[in-house]
């Protein structure tokens, strides 16, 4: 258990965005070794992806570390996913399913277009 001090610091080194979303920083996944740490995001609805989640609520989720510069690997109750920033806000998007979706075929590829 932490106590208060423990808890001011570690709410200070988080990394804060907008609409109260953040994540902690990458060294709070190296003394236990399990990569994992916490994030708050909102839900974004993939398109490839027709799974029905909470979309546009915060969750916390589970983070790792950063696969590229601009996304996060992450899980929310099983759902795979991502985290990314948009619009100084932090959001987590669940993977593509290319088996499920509606917009594209496997042997084809993606044909989603954004507006």
């Amino acid at each position: 258990m932490l106590n208060e001090t423990q808890i001011r610091e570690r709410e200070r080194t988080m990394i804060h965005y907008g609409n109260d979303t953040w994540i902690e920083p990458e060294e709070y996944t190296y003394p236990s070794g399990g990569l994992k740490r916490r994030a708050k995001a909102i839900l974004r609805e993939n398109p490839h992806n027709p799974i029905t989640l909470p979309y546009g609520v915060a969750r916390i989720v589970r983070a790792s570390i950063a696969d590229t510069f601009f996304s996060v690997p992450a899980r929310w109750r099983g759902v795979k996913g991502f985290l990314s920033v948009e619009d100084d806000i932090l959001v987590f998007k669940p993977e593509a399913n290319p088996e499920q979706c509606r917009i594209c075929t496997q042997s084809d590829g993606c044909r989603y277009e954004p507006s």
